[in-house]
């Protein structure tokens, strides 16, 4: 069963990760590639799996890293996985509470990086002759709004760099109505290429989710396979990638802006293979023209951050693939490391997954020979994993008279935002179960248990979903709920105030700042 967010008040499972709201004058194409160096020989592949190793055994500090969980902690940043890769080996992996290790986790905008070397790989096998073919001439067959000479030079490059000159406002998680416009249509195809021009193709960079939608329906026409069946094929099955999801839009072409779920290991799979400049276990997977290409300065993409075909590149010699939320897979050629973040971090603190990088994780790299081994700060580094990955619980406070009276009872709701039908809280010997029914979540009402003591219990809610609630009392009638899905990056909050016969509820996304309000009424 697909669980969606008890509070998903607009369509965001697909936003990008934009770093300027501005359009942005584009400059020449830069000459010089972000791989400066050649990569280490592979010590192994993991195609398998990954082995692990001590900081220390890969040149790098336990102390430094250790300084790092404890900076992500003090920022209450809602980060739910970090991996640090050098020399191919894991030296530090950790799963912050509750998310857990084998859950796919939504991608958001790295699936455009995906996008990226699918096209590149459909070159090399001939099923696209250039990124200078015009789009339009891949939708012959369609009738096309505004279709002018500006749109007629329009090419895959245009597509790949985000300089397409299409019209398309997507500025921040509460400014995207290009991208809502296109995600409540059947046909999201015909929306994107119905836009308007306002920019001489290859002169502007703006954020465009829908140009890789559109280079997925390009793949798809060209290989005869759906991005997804392509990708299963030629990329994941290569690297031992099989534990994943990728949706596809209403008229079954496969996502190109988001919607990919990965696991972290698989996501440091990504990046170990461009790491490699395309190479896995001796098999060419990406043409290493196309993985140079894709991680070079093609536009100025604003906050000292360049844009490559799909890929960001950092002016500190490492490239990433990024998504909303802060899901990064950021490589360092010259560190020889890979590093991944998943999470749900609001807009403001977007950057801080890489700033971490830069300021704990890079320097923590001291050789690139082994270190001599420093058990003192092994253990601090374990003790600041665990730390995040098993919380100690806080003492219950006492609950207030207004939870003995309600406990049991169901609220039922009218026409709302989110679907919900009904709710009821019980509570019981300092515990706490919420059950809820949502139209989203199909007819069978839904018990899951609530940690009154500030960590999340999760539920098992479907074959492969799992939620987790936590809550507090934050006076005599108002409870405070906060909703994880697990694998998706949003954490909800919804404030519910008890007063006679209704309740109401003040929902929010934290990550994404929506809120909205709606009350129900006391089953009779």
């Amino acid at each position: 069963m697909q669980i969606k967010p008890l509070l998903a008040l607009a369509i965001l499972a697909l936003v990008s990760c934009i770093a300027s709201p501005a359009t942005t004058p584009m400059p020449s194409p830069s000459s010089t590639p972000s791989l400066s160096s050649t990569p280490a020989p592979a010590p192994y592949w993991p195609t398998e799996g990954w082995k692990t190793s001590s900081p220390e055994q890969q040149g790098m500090d336990s102390e430094q890293l250790a300084k790092m969980f404890d900076a992500i902690q003090q920022s209450n940043a809602n980060i739910h996985s970090l991996l640090v890769i050098r020399h191919g080996y894991i030296v530090a992996e950790a799963y912050f509470h509750p998310y857990q290790t084998e859950i796919p986790h939504e991608q958001m905008s790295v699936t455009k990086s995906v996008i990226s070397a699918l096209v590149g790989i459909a070159i090399q096998r001939g099923y696209i002759d250039s990124i200078d073919h015009e789009v339009l001439d891949y939708f012959s067959d369609r009738a096309i709004a505004n279709n002018d000479a500006r749109k007629q030079k329009m090419t895959l490059k245009h597509l790949l760099t985000m300089t397409s000159g299409l019209a398309w406002i997507e500025e921040s998680a509460l400014n995207m109505p290009s991208l809502s416009q296109m995600t409540s249509r059947q046909q999201w195809v015909q929306f994107v290429l119905n836009q308007p021009m306002v920019a001489e193709p290859g002169t502007t960079y703006n954020p465009n989710s829908g140009g890789p939608h559109l280079l997925s329906a390009i793949l798809q026409k060209t290989t005869g396979m759906t991005a997804l069946a392509f990708a299963q094929k030629t990329l994941f099955q290569p690297l031992g990638i099989s534990n994943l999801t990728w949706p596809s839009d209403p008229a079954g072409i496969t996502m190109g802006p988001g919607g990919l779920q990965l696991t972290p290991r698989d996501m440091a799979k990504l990046g170990h293979l461009y790491l490699h400049e395309g190479i896995w276990d001796g098999q060419r997977v990406v043409p290493a023209a196309w993985v140079q290409a894709s991680t070079t300065k093609y536009v100025d993409a604003s906050n000292g951050q360049d844009y490559g075909y799909l890929w960001w590149i950092q002016r500190t010699g490492s490239f990433s693939a990024r998504g909303h939320g802060g899901q990064y897979i950021l490589v360092f050629p010259d560190q020889d490391m890979v590093i991944v973040f998943t999470g749900g971090v609001s807009d403001p603190n977007i950057g801080l997954p890489l700033e971490w990088a830069q300021s704990f994780i890079v320097p923590a790299a001291k050789s690139p020979a082994p270190l001599p081994a420093n058990p003192a700060s092994a253990a601090q580094l374990q003790a600041s994993i665990q730390a995040v990955e098993q919380p100690q619980p806080k003492p219950v406070p006492p609950l207030p008279a207004i939870a003995k009276i309600i406990s049991g009872k169901t609220y039922v709701f009218g026409s709302n935002p989110i679907g919900a039908q009904s709710s009821s809280f019980t509570f019981e010997g300092g515990r706490a179960w919420s059950t809820f029914q949502n139209s989203n979540m199909g007819s069978i009402p839904i018990t899951a248990e609530v940690g009154l003591d500030d960590v999340f219990r999760i539920t098992p809610a479907g074959p492969a979903s799992l939620l987790a609630f936590k809550g507090y009392w934050q006076d005599e009638k108002t409870f405070v709920l906060y909703q994880q899905i697990v694998g998706q990056a949003e954490r909800m909050m919804a404030k519910k105030t008890f007063e006679g016969d209704t309740v109401t509820i003040q929902g929010e996304a934290l990550m994404d700042g929506l809120s909205g309000e709606f009350s129900g009424k006391l089953q009779k």
